[in-house]
């Protein structure tokens, strides 16, 4: 379910994503395009891949902005 969601959210602010599965050493990710410029984005580490900076830096901040809205919050008492 995250990751319909994480896919879902990233697209709805980026537009084009595609989530690719794992294929050999390779983890699974997503792919993010915003106009003729290529993201891949880790599924594991969420680590940003992209030729350009400025989009890659907006890609991690929504990664990780998505991610702690999505993941159940560690209250500490369990």
């Amino acid at each position: 379910i995250r990751m319909q969601a994480m896919t879902a959210l990233l697209g709805s602010v980026f537009g084009e994503v595609e989530q690719m599965p794992a294929q050999g050493e390779r983890p699974p990710s997503w792919l993010v395009r915003v106009d003729d410029i290529v993201a891949s984005v880790d599924c594991l580490t969420l680590e940003v891949t992209c030729k350009d900076a400025e989009l890659s830096e907006r890609i991690s901040v929504a990664v990780h902005r998505v991610q702690e809205a999505i993941k159940p919050i560690d209250c500490g008492c369990c």
